[in-house]
C-alpha cells in the first residue's frame, strides 16, 4: 500500500465525502479550577475536519446554531476547507459537551443536548438540499443514526458508513436504536 504525504496528489480525485452529525462545543478544563475552555468538537465535525486536512473533498450535513459558539463552529469547519453548503443555520442554542477527568484519568463527558440545535432536525430540513450523490456518506455519533420517530432508513446512493462511538446517556440510545 502506498503512502500518503501531506501537499502530495489528494487523497480522493473526484466525488466528495458527505458527513452527517452535530457539531458541538467541547467545554475542557482550562488549568485553573473551574475554568474551562470552549473548543470546536463533535466527533462528525472532527472526522469532516479531518478529512478537509487530508485534502479529502468533504461536506458536513448538520443544524449548527446560529449563536456565538455556532458561528466558531462555522468559522473553524470553513477555515478548515469543509462544505457547509448542507448545514443548517439553527434558531436553537448550540450544544455543549462539558468534559472532566474521571476518577480512573480518562474523559468524562456531561452532555447538555436538550432543546438544542443538533437535534431538532425536521422533515424539511432532512429532505431540501440532500446530496444526492457522493463517494460515500458517513454518519456519525448516536443520533445520527435516527429520527426522532426512530425511522433509520434513508435513501442513500452511495457507500454509508456508520460510527462506533455510541453513547447510552444520548437520546438515539435511549431510545433503543444502539
Amino acid at each position: 500500500m502506498d503512502s500518503w504525504v501531506a501537499g502530495s496528489e489528494p487523497l480522493v480525485t473526484s466525488g466528495s465525502i458527505t458527513v452527517v452529525g452535530e457539531a458541538l462545543i467541547d467545554l475542557v478544563p482550562a488549568g485553573q479550577e473551574g475554568l474551562f475552555e470552549a473548543r470546536p468538537g463533535g466527533s462528525p465535525a472532527n472526522v469532516a475536519v479531518g478529512l478537509a486536512r487530508l485534502e479529502v473533498p468533504v461536506r458536513l450535513a448538520a443544524r449548527i446554531a446560529d449563536d456565538v459558539f455556532g458561528r466558531r463552529l462555522r468559522a473553524h469547519q470553513a477555515d478548515n476547507g469543509v462544505d457547509l453548503a448542507f448545514a443548517v443555520r439553527a434558531r436553537e442554542p448550540t450544544s455543549l459537551a462539558i468534559v472532566s477527568l474521571g476518577p480512573h484519568g480518562g474523559p468524562e463527558y456531561d452532555f447538555r443536548i436538550q432543546g438544542t440545535a443538533d437535534w431538532q432536525w425536521s422533515d424539511q430540513e432532512l429532505h431540501s438540499g440532500q446530496p444526492r450523490a457522493g463517494l460515500a456518506y458517513r454518519f456519525a455519533s448516536s443520533h445520527a443514526a435516527a429520527r426522532r420517530d426512530g425511522n433509520t432508513s434513508a435513501r442513500r446512493p452511495s457507500p454509508a458508513y456508520g460510527d462506533h462511538f455510541l453513547r447510552p446517556e444520548l437520546p438515539s440510545v435511549a431510545h433503543g436504536l444502539a
